[in-house]
């Protein structure tokens, strides 16, 4: 049987899986096995069952999880770059294979390549929620602040508990462009951006806190209100940072 969506995770399953790796040696024995492993935290033994498997199997998901389990440990970069690719090369019209490659290439700021695959991928799945945000990501990372902002407004995020990617992306994209706008002496066009930099639009899926923490964005529109001579506007946005900071 296809192993997709299968996840065991029993204790009481582990000795049923090494009795039949003795019966019928396959690769599905030992990924199942490390799945139990790896849910017990037994990390180390969830990596010798996944190693045993080696290239054998021509299951996406297989090379995923284990990029992901061995990106985790001290000398696995080398492993887990392989895997991810394989699993893009196994199912490439599946946007979580080109995903976790690109999330791999973000984690370790290589921009070309990350640029190379996020492209690639928005391109092929424009509609995808989960692709627009990694693709935001990428242009975040790489300075590319305009461009982040564009992709996410035609990104739709249904409301949920911990659809927070896309306002903290959309906050620091603001915040950078206001940033170079500072270096620049450009202080109302800084405060302006700022002043988007607090929003909170409703298609990025979350929704605005009760009192919002924009003590950064207070900050840096202070030191603009003094650059342009409004004391009293920069005094009370220092005082908006004590009194928030006090609650």
């Amino acid at each position: 049987m296809s192993p997709l969506l299968a996840f065991p995770f029993r204790l009481e399953t582990i000795p049923v899986l090494i009795w039949a790796q003795k019966q019928n040696s396959s690769w599905k024995t030992n990924y199942y096995l490390g799945l139990i492993y790896w849910k017990l935290n037994r990390t180390k033994n969830a990596q010798e069952e996944f190693e045993k498997c080696a290239d054998s199997p021509d299951f996406a998901p297989f090379y995923i999880s284990r990029g992901i389990l061995f990106q985790k440990s001290k000398s696995g970069d080398a492993t887990a770059l392989k895997d991810f690719e394989r699993a893009l090369k196994l199912d490439p019209e599946e946007w979580r294979t080109w995903y976790y490659l690109i999330d791999y290439y973000q984690k370790n700021r290589s921009i070309d390549k990350m640029l190379e695959y996020s492209e690639q991928m928005y391109h092929i799945f424009p509609d995808n929620p989960a692709v627009g945000i990694t693709h935001a990501r990428s242009m975040l990372i790489s300075n590319r602040n305009k461009e982040c902002l564009k992709v996410l407004s035609s990104v739709a995020v249904l409301p949920s508990e911990f659809a927070n990617a896309g306002q903290d992306i959309y906050e620091r994209a603001h915040l950078k462009i206001a940033l170079d706008l500072m270096d620049k002496k450009k202080y109302q066009k800084a405060i302006d951006q700022l002043n988007s930099s607090r929003e909170w639009p409703e298609n990025l899926g979350r929704g605005k806190p009760y009192e919002p923490d924009n003590r950064l964005q207070d900050f840096m529109a202070a030191y603009c209100e003094m650059n342009l001579g409004n004391q009293d506007i920069g005094d009370n946005y220092y005082q908006q940072i004590i009194d928030y900071s006090h609650k």
